[in-house]
């Protein structure tokens, strides 16, 4: 359960905070309303649902031990960055929490991720960091989803 401690609301860091600023700034958030049609279409059509479906994906085969297909999804995770920034970012989140991971609560499965990832050259992405620490705490993966998705909006 440690891992999903982690996903309380902290100052803003996910990517997604940069275009709701600038959503309000320009005038796009302007009421209560306008901001729940805001998340709302993040959490159907933008970043919100990308990795939500990479967590949900990464985290099913991690529970039935799918590790080449995990690659796979992880990989993807990485090229669905939609700028240069985004990218950055979003891999910067997911090294930290890696490293935060394998130092605070050392898992086999995690330490696997990590070899594996550096062996393959692909950036490990939050959402398949997670997913895959909730899983190996025996987590069930749409619980651990919902928790990443708070996460994920509470830090907008």
């Amino acid at each position: 359960m440690g891992a999903l401690c982690s996903l309380a609301p902290k100052p803003p860091a996910l990517p997604a905070t940069v275009s709701a600023t600038m959503a309000v700034e320009s005038g796009q958030i302007r009421t209560r309303q306008s901001l729940v049609d805001w998340v709302d279409a993040d959490l159907r059509y933008g970043s919100a649902r990308n990795d939500a479906i990479f967590f949900a994906e990464a985290g099913r085969c991690a529970a039935r031990g799918h590790r080449v297909r995990l690659l796979e999804i992880a990989e993807l995770s990485v090229a669905f960055r939609g700028t240069s920034e985004f990218a950055l970012e979003a891999s910067q989140q997911g090294t930290s929490c890696l490293a935060t991971l394998r130092g605070v609560w050392p898992d086999p499965e995690i330490d696997w991720l990590s070899a594996a990832l550096r062996q393959l050259c692909i950036q490990p992405m939050l959402p398949v960091v997670v997913a895959v620490r909730s899983v190996a705490e025996g987590v069930p993966v749409e619980m651990a989803l919902r928790a990443f998705l708070h996460g994920f909006i509470s830090n907008l």
